[in-house]
């Protein structure tokens, strides 16, 4: 008698589990990060002194021209 309303709240516990999926539960999680824009990675290199003023000049306007 006690069983029986216990099996059928765990089945309607699970079966909305199941239908949500088990990635929603997840939250407060941090959002994985991003990946840099090219432009943002450009601008990377120049500063870390990787390239120079003028092959970034180059490369930038290969990025927004295409």
């Amino acid at each position: 008698m006690f069983l029986g309303p216990l099996l059928f709240t765990g089945l309607i516990v699970l079966a909305v589990y199941l239908l949500v999926g088990p990635g929603k539960f997840n939250i407060g999680s941090t959002p994985p990060p991003r990946e840099p824009a090219p432009l943002e990675i450009l601008d990377q290199r120049l500063a870390r002194g990787d390239i120079d003023r003028r092959e970034y000049d180059e490369k930038r306007r290969l990025l927004e021209h295409g």
